[in-house]
């Protein structure tokens, strides 16, 4: 009997120690399992990821409550995320806040890091694969051991991220060629929350950028969106500049391209309203349609969108900060942070904002008399100030600093008075100046040589036109 009762209590003993193993086991999360045609799989810490497609939301946005992530469960111990060949991308925030994570493979269709996809991941230190990325969206690395060690991403001398998220003055290393599409984008919430209106201090906010003297190529919207951005040099060895580059860069103050500089992509300056002015040296540099003086019109916005029981309220905040509101260019293109205007080309974007832009009577451009900056500045309406002295040239007869058909025409007029036996307008010096050929006198030749220089700088020509004439 005793015998019985000991085994007795020895079961019941065993069965109570089973208990909470077998509750454990019960509520144990697999390691193994599909999702929305993603595989994936977990073995001593290492995710795998399989199948074909993106890693996405079950439903709802990231900042929802009812945004629900795949469970791959033991996100604390997973150390190593490998994304198989057929996974191409994952939306924003699906591995933020892996406490463990320290690498990354990724393959090579992987081409874009979605918003904050690895945001405050403090051991992750290597991202295999990375050269396959082409766009870095915001705060993708924030807070990761990879960004405290190297703020920039840069492959293969092309700047393709920067997480420098502070105001500072910020100095992009030597041997970079190429500063990328939208790499400076991770500041371009300061000194605004594009979300509240709310505006933090501006002074704590503004930075600076120094390029060095190896960038060669500065692409489309590579600067777009920095509003707190002030100072910006551009290196002799620039020698394009891409569409909408410094898009809504509202406080850039001052800037000179350097003689280098060939090519400006269209709208490549729209809305930078403190940008008084533009100093092109390059006298045959193609610039792009509207690539500056195009503004957004914040008080109309206003006036038309705002309703009209805060109209009061936003008034009074565009009295203090004028540039506040700007950030609607951004959000217009943007509602939802999918950043889907960078793949849109230069004119959709412009037409979006069509209805609220303005040219600025304040804004001009500074270049050489007739170069292309000289004559576009001229068919935009934009004031032009010129780099040399030369004050009153021969053949600007009219004195608009321009030798075109207007002085040819004025010459055909007035010659045309003196012929009649009646006189002429033209000042002594005028006159000296319509005298192209130097042969004492103004005519139709001369109108013609004029007419004839002007074909040859409208195509690039830059010889001045003594040196046309000989």
């Amino acid at each position: 009997m005793k015998h019985r009762i000991t085994a007795l209590l020895t079961a019941l003993s065993l069965c109570a120690c089973s208990m909470p193993i077998a509750a454990q086991a019960a509520e144990s999360v697999n390691t193994i399992g599909t999702y929305n045609g993603i595989e994936w799989d977990i073995t001593d810490g290492v995710l795998t990821l399989g199948g074909s497609g993106d890693v996405i939301f079950q439903h709802g946005f990231p900042d929802e409550d009812n945004a629900i992530y795949p469970n791959w469960g033991y996100r604390d111990k997973i150390k190593t995320i490998v994304f198989g060949e057929g996974v191409t991308g994952a939306d924003a925030e699906a591995f933020s806040g892996y406490p463990a994570l320290e690498t990354v493979v990724l393959s090579e269709g992987f081409d874009t890091f979605s918003a904050m996809l690895f945001k405050d991941c403090p051991n992750l230190r290597e991202i295999q694969g990375i050269e396959h990325v082409e766009y870095f969206n915001m705060n993708c690395l924030s807070g990761t051991a990879m960004m405290e060690q190297d703020p920039f991403v840069i492959i293969d001398g092309e700047l393709r991220y920067c997480d420098i998220s502070e105001s500072m003055n910020i100095v992009v290393p030597e041997g970079v060629t190429k500063i990328c599409k939208d790499a400076f984008g991770n500041l371009s919430n300061l000194p605004y929350d594009f979300i509240s209106d709310e505006s933090q201090d501006i002074e704590d906010a503004k930075f600076t950028i120094t390029l060095p003297e190896t960038v060669e190529t500065i692409e489309k919207l590579a600067f777009a969106n920095l509003p707190a951005l002030t100072s910006l040099n551009i290196p002799d060895s620039v020698t394009e500049i891409g569409d909408m580059a410094f898009f809504n860069c509202l406080r850039l103050e001052s800037l000179t391209l350097g003689e280098n500089v060939k090519k400006i992509g269209a709208y490549a300056f729209l809305n930078c309203k403190e940008l008084k002015e533009l100093t092109v040296s390059d006298k045959k540099a193609q610039l792009g349609e509207d690539a500056f003086g195009v503004a957004f019109d914040t008080e109309r916005y206003v006036r038309d969108v705002v309703p009209e029981d805060k109209y009061e309220q936003y008034e009074e905040i565009l009295k203090s900060d004028p540039n506040y509101f700007d950030t609607i260019l951004l959000s217009r293109l943007d509602w939802f942070g999918s950043m889907d205007y960078l793949d849109m080309d230069a004119l959709s974007v412009a037409e979006m904002l069509g209805v609220y832009s303005c040219v600025p009577k304040t804004q001009s451009i500074r270049g050489y008399i007739n170069s292309t900056a000289h004559y576009y500045a001229h068919e935009t309406g934009l004031h032009f100030t010129a780099i040399d002295d030369w004050t009153f040239a021969l053949g600007d007869v009219n004195g608009d600093t321009l030798i075109n058909a207007l002085d040819a025409s004025t010459i055909l007029v007035e010659a045309a008075n003196l012929a009649a036996g009646g006189s002429t307008k033209l000042t002594a010096e005028q006159m000296s100046r319509a005298d192209v050929n130097a042969d004492a006198a103004f005519n139709a030749t001369d109108a013609a040589i004029i007419l004839q220089y002007a074909a040859y700088t409208a195509t690039g020509g830059t010889d001045s036109i003594e040196e046309f004439v000989k």
